[in-house]
């Protein structure tokens, strides 16, 4: 069932979309025409005897100048608040199946995931550890909607609405008076369009050139996530679009980003290139760091409490000050441990296993080897 737009709402969408109010009215119904030469009427308000049949015929009349459907019309009409982005797929079948269905929403996933920890974190060849609670409650708030499975098409609406997160979170925010969904989606624009150019750079050769993208926020998460719109083989081309909302204007261009085939297999080349700068993932020894809670960033639902620590970093019996640790807690105990430290600005000490470098540490305590230190900073 499609929900009859509002007359305002109707109004601002042919405006913006190209159509123009015209000085003549019938029955006080304002006039819009396009350059191709249609015509609609529009009804002065909701509450009039006709409104809902010149709604429907104007949505008629847009289904025809615009090759959508009714429904998909009516929520771009009815949903000006939401960033659009449209992920297609090109295959011989019919249909996408299950499985590269599943394949493609995962991939959408990680994608905005990994636009979320280059807005809040900053840019970095690979991102491990779980996803910040940002990234979670935006994606709670992402909708799927008018897909069509025949014609490979998802679609996926980002609603711009301020989302609430920690004190660091709220910064990022309230920054610009840019809501969190704007922000992630022109950093996401921004980065696919650095990755594909890596990859026509790249070639499956040259894959330096995908450390020169890390500044734009090419990761290596993003680049995996790419190569799996490719499809389960790597091989098959793809399209990402995207549309801002209109009731939030964007100097960012609504555009389409293409993918030719073949591009899957150079991004999951890229990725491992990427790792590889980033450090490995996998444990690198014990270490413990000892300083000030710079910032907390609560629980990811795989992953624990995350808070970062500034100060000193042992590892290999070595000593680094002045090193940001992102740690990651196990119990919601160490947590409340950690905002009373940081809001008392108490040092701290944290004990357990060192993954990552180049440039960025993280650290996995458990409860037990999280400690607050006596005295004040």
């Amino acid at each position: 069932m499609i929900l009859r737009p509002a007359v305002q709402n109707v109004q601002t969408y042919l405006f913006d979309t190209g159509w123009r109010r015209q000085q003549r009215t019938w029955n006080n119904a304002s006039t819009w025409s396009n350059v191709e030469g249609y015509e609609v009427l529009v009804p002065s308000s909701d509450e009039l005897a006709d409104t809902d049949l010149r709604v429907r015929e104007t949505i008629s009349t847009l289904t025809a100048v615009e090759g959508r459907s009714a429904e998909e019309i009516a929520n771009d009409i009815n949903t000006p608040f939401d960033d659009v982005q449209l992920y297609r797929t090109f295959s011989d079948d019919d249909f996408i199946s299950l499985a590269t269905g599943l394949l493609v929403l995962r991939s959408v996933r990680d994608l905005i995931s990994a636009a979320v920890r280059t807005v809040v974190d900053g840019p970095h060849p690979v991102f491990p550890g779980g996803s910040p609670r940002l990234a979670g409650e935006l994606l709670r708030l992402i909708r799927l909607g008018s897909n069509r499975p025949a014609d490979h098409l998802f679609t996926v609406r980002i609603p711009l609405i301020p989302i609430s997160g920690s004190s660091d979170d709220q910064q990022v925010i309230t920054d610009g008076v840019t809501p969190l969904g704007r922000q992630v989606g022109h950093q996401l624009r921004a980065a696919v369009i650095a990755a594909q150019s890596a990859a026509a750079r790249a070639a499956g050769h040259d894959l330096a050139v995908f450390d020169e993208s890390v500044a734009a926020g090419v990761s290596a998460n993003l680049c995996e996530a790419l190569s799996g719109l490719a499809g389960r083989q790597r091989t098959q081309p793809f399209e990402i679009a995207f549309r801002w909302g209109r009731g939030l204007r964007s100097d960012v261009p609504a555009d389409a980003v293409h993918f030719p085939g073949g591009t899957g297999a150079t991004f999951r080349a890229g990725a491992a290139r990427l790792r590889q700068l980033g450090g490995s993932l996998g444990s690198t020894g014990t270490a413990a760091v000892t300083g000030l809670v710079q910032s907390l960033h609560g629980q990811s639902s795989d992953a624990g409490w995350r808070i970062n620590i500034h100060g000193d970093l042992f590892a290999g019996g070595a000593v680094e000050s002045g090193r940001t640790v992102q740690v990651w807690l196990d119990s919601q105990m160490a947590y409340d441990q950690a905002i009373a430290a940081h809001r008392s600005r108490r040092r701290v000490r944290a004990r357990g296993e060192l993954s990552g470098s180049g440039g960025h540490a993280e650290l996995i305590v458990h409860e037990e080897n999280f400690e607050t230190l006596e005295g004040d900073a």
